[in-house]
Parts: C-alpha cells; structure tokens; sequence
C-alpha cells in the first residue's frame, strides 16, 4: 500500500516521502496515528502543489538575498558611539546596531542574526562583518566604529 509520509519515520522516511508499506502497518499503526496518509490521486496532487509553493518561496527567497548580497556586499558603515578617554566604547556595538545602520545607510533591511560578528566590537576602529544572507549566500561590509562627532552616521 502506498502512504504519504506526514512525520519522519526512521527507517522508513522523512515528510512528504511516498513509500510503499505492508496494508497492514499502514492500516492498524500509520494511519490511525496520522503520522501518513493514504496516497490518493487527490493527495498526490496537493503533495505536488505543495512542493511546488515551496520550490516558488525558496526561489523567491534566494532571489531577495541576491539583490541584498549585491547591495551590501563589499560597502562600508560608519557608526558613531560614545567612548571614553581610551577609545573604548560605552557597551559595545551589536549585530542589531549594524542591521539598523544598514537599513538607514543603505536601505537594505537584515534581521539582526544575519549578522556574524568575528569578535566584539568594544573599541573604535575598522572591522570585517560578515552577513550571512541565505545558506548559500554571504556577503561582507566593512564597519568603521568612530567616536560620536568624527564621522557620518547618527
């Protein structure tokens, strides 16, 4: 008998999976449990819509962190904190304050935990950030951490 997976089954398969069992494991332990539904013209046809909106939202997905890759990638920040007499900062620069710095700087809005900070930012200077956009993309800006009135910025 032929079910669709709705749970990943070791041994078996993972969700969405097609995969043929005994009548009788999919009668009395499969469907009973909902972990698989019986696989029907109807239920193929929705398991396919189904992977096809997904294929279509990963697509769209990679498209919007191409065209954020490409307005990021290699641009310079400039952020102007407040720091003592020794050049170290009062707290420290977050991943948060450059995601808001470059939505105001460059228009481009990325979630705080794109940003991977090598280190913490907790002194003036130039650091390399990297943004990890989508699994298959990255991109890299440079950081210039300024005393509040030398630079661009708030």
């Amino acid at each position: 008998m032929k079910v669709i997976l709705r749970q990943e089954i070791p041994g078996l398969g993972s969700v969405g999976d097609l995969v043929e069992v005994k009548p009788g494991y999919a009668r009395n332990y499969l469907l009973p449990r909902g972990m698989a539904i019986e696989a029907t013209s109807g239920a193929l046809r929705q398991l396919e819509e189904a992977r096809e909106r997904v294929r279509r939202q990963a697509e769209r997905e990679l498209e919007r962190a191409r065209k954020t890759q490409e307005a990021v990638d290699g641009s310079e920040l400039t952020l102007a904190v407040r720091v003592g007499k020794s050049g170290k900062l009062f707290g420290s620069v977050t991943a948060a304050d450059i995601a808001e710095a470059l939505e105001r700087e460059r228009g481009v809005r990325v979630d705080r935990r794109q940003v991977r900070l090598p280190e913490s930012i907790k002194k003036t200077g130039d650091y390399a950030v990297e943004l990890r956009l989508h699994p298959r993309l990255s991109a890299t800006c440079t950081v210039h951490v300024v005393p509040e009135g030398a630079g661009a910025g708030s």
